[in-house]
């Protein structure tokens, strides 16, 4: 579990602020007060085990960024590759700063030039996902015979027959309900959670890895 001396607030300053704070997204760290959210690092190696189930063999990480959701997303793709011995840290990309759609599609135009083994990528978010997945198109490359895509919240998708996009659904509706009613109950009734409150996530079977 992760020590609260990764954050920059602390919990002598929440004490002083007076009022309940619901800290959101990951439950494998030990809120400062409140806290509701999934486990990145175990949704994330769930996307990774599909990709695997589906026959790709060389999947790359597209992503970046320094947060703890990041990190554990990161740390559940290695987790899932060390287990099937096929990790391998140059296939680790970070985006860079700007449109993530424009960031997919430089990545994979990239990694399929450098590395035209990869058959697969397990994206940090959805946009850069369907970057890759256009740049994939503009290259030639079949999606998903060739080249596999997995992107990562899911939004655009959960409701879809037929998603376009395989990707992990997390519940963010869900995950801001529950924080609002944590803090209406503890100002009501003084009532607080003894842990976080860990919701589910789901992968979406979408067409992007549908082979």
């Amino acid at each position: 579990m992760e020590s609260v001396a990764e954050f920059p607030v602390n919990k002598p300053l929440i004490a002083e602020l007076g009022c309940p704070v619901v800290q959101m997204m990951d439950t494998s760290i030990e809120p400062l007060d409140m806290g509701v959210g999934i486990r990145n690092r175990e949704a994330a190696a769930a996307a990774v085990d599909h990709l695997l189930s589906k026959g790709y063999e060389h999947i790359a990480l597209l992503g970046g960024g320094k947060d703890i959701r990041s990190r554990r997303r990161f740390e559940g793709y290695r987790d899932a590759l060390l287990k099937v011995g096929r990790y391998d840290p140059a296939y680790v990309f970070e985006a860079e700063g700007g449109n993530p759609m424009e960031q997919g599609v430089k990545l994979v135009d990239a990694l399929r030039s450098r590395m035209p083994q990869i058959d697969a990528v397990f994206c940090h978010n959805d946009r850069l996902a369907m970057g890759v997945y256009f740049g994939a198109q503009q290259m030639g490359v079949r999606v998903p015979e060739e080249f596999g895509i997995c992107g990562y919240y899911g939004l655009d998708f959960a409701e879809m027959a037929e998603s376009p996009l395989t990707s992990v659904h997390v519940p963010l509706y869900e995950i801001g309900f529950k924080a609002a009613d944590m803090i209406m109950r503890y100002l009501a009734d003084g009532v607080r959670p003894d842990a976080a409150v860990e919701l589910p996530f789901e992968i979406i079977d979408g067409n992007s890895t549908r082979r």
